[in-house]
């Protein structure tokens, strides 16, 4: 005599062996099989047909497994495209902490550079250069729904945090100049990168919160 219960239970298990082992998707997986046998059912078929019916519409275990194993990779790629983008505002954080002593240093000294002030420029230079790059590239053209407002966070955190030495530098700069030294060139340089900054900033936003996710076009 037919078991429904028992070729249920049956059925989970190959759907488990097959690589379907996360519960929730297999959860509604099965609630969508007994609604459809319950409808099979009240249709005028047998428990038995009903079941092998709602089985062959729902799909064999291998196709059901090939399409959850498209659904975790792409969930799987997400993650690391978000982890690649935090890591790259964090490199620029680490790239203006490089600079800023540098540059301290070197006014406070008004000499040559020295070669320790060198390499922590040149090094903060190429983190901040290759960190906005790649989280410009990252946000533009790899934009996961799910993770947007911790990027939105990171990117007015990092944001804030150049505007403010930039702001500071820039104030410090125009403080010098009131009382007599010039530094004409370093105030462009400083205004130019605060300018730069809002507009950086402002457009990894932009893109990250207004545009359509890659996701979306995704079949």
């Amino acid at each position: 005599m037919f078991d429904l219960e028992h070729s249920i239970a049956e059925w989970r298990r190959q759907m488990v062996a097959a690589g379907i082992k996360t519960p929730v998707p297999l959860n509604e997986l099965e609630n969508h099989l007994r609604e459809d046998i319950e409808q099979q059912v009240r249709s005028g078929l047998s428990a038995q047909q009903a079941f092998e019916v709602a089985v062959q519409r729902i799909g064999q275990a291998r196709a059901l497994e090939t399409e959850f194993k498209k659904v975790g990779g792409k969930t799987e790629r997400n993650q690391m495209k978000r982890v690649a983008i935090l890591a790259a505002l964090f490199g620029m954080l680490m790239g203006i902490s490089m600079i800023l002593p540098a540059l301290g240093k070197h006014y406070k000294h008004q000499g040559a550079w020295t070669s320790d002030e060198m390499r922590g420029l040149q090094l903060g230079i190429v983190l901040v250069i290759v960190g906005a790059g790649a989280a410009f590239s990252g946000i533009k053209r790899q934009r996961p729904t799910r993770g947007r407002n911790l990027i939105s966070i990171f990117l007015v955190a990092v944001g804030g945090y150049f505007l403010f030495w930039e702001i500071l530098v820039l104030s410090s700069f125009i403080s010098l100049g009131q009382t007599g030294r010039v530094f004409g060139a370093e105030l462009l340089s400083v205004a130019a990168a605060a300018v730069l900054t809002v507009l950086f900033f402002g457009s990894c936003l932009y893109f990250n919160r207004h545009l359509p996710s890659q996701a979306a076009h995704e079949s």
